[in-house]
């Protein structure tokens, strides 16, 4: 099979199982109910409440609950952010290295793509993908950029 043939199909098991992913988030999962509880936290964070994630990390917490209406939707869109840094993972690797690497990556993350789909580690990932894949191209600014937002 063609490395982008590949790439292709598992991309779309990755899609297939971020729709699964984004159904289920309505439910109870105890990280999402967590990030919620922090996005929603009355007071100053990290002084008034307790937050085990970077001001970055927060400040996307933030801006995600007042996007949404609940819970349930804060969850889905948890989901979707995970589902577009996956795609940017991808799309670096792809940029960077060429069809096989993103194809290997796309193969090897489907078993754990839906747990990856359920935290936030997606959202670094990218960022570090990124920043390793700009100097291959002498993109020297975005790679701090990417750095920093990792």
């Amino acid at each position: 099979m063609r490395p982008r043939t590949l790439l292709i199909a598992a991309f779309s098991v990755h899609v297939a199982l971020g729709a699964v992913a984004a159904v289920r988030s309505s439910r109870p999962l105890a990280d999402f109910d967590r990030y919620y509880e922090i996005a929603t936290g009355k007071g100053r964070p990290y002084i008034d409440y307790q937050v085990e994630h970077p001001i970055g990390t927060l400040f996307l917490f933030k801006v995600l609950a007042s996007a949404t209406q609940g819970r349930p939707s804060f969850g889905r869109g948890l989901v979707a952010m995970s589902l577009l840094a996956d795609a940017v993972i991808i799309a670096a690797l792809l940029w960077g290295w060429g069809a096989v690497a993103a194809a290997y990556f796309a193969v090897v993350a489907i078993p754990v793509i839906g747990l990856l789909f359920n935290r936030i580690d997606l959202w670094s990932t990218a960022a570090a993908t990124v920043a390793v894949a700009t100097p291959r191209r002498d993109r020297r600014l975005s790679t701090a950029a990417a750095l920093a937002l990792g």
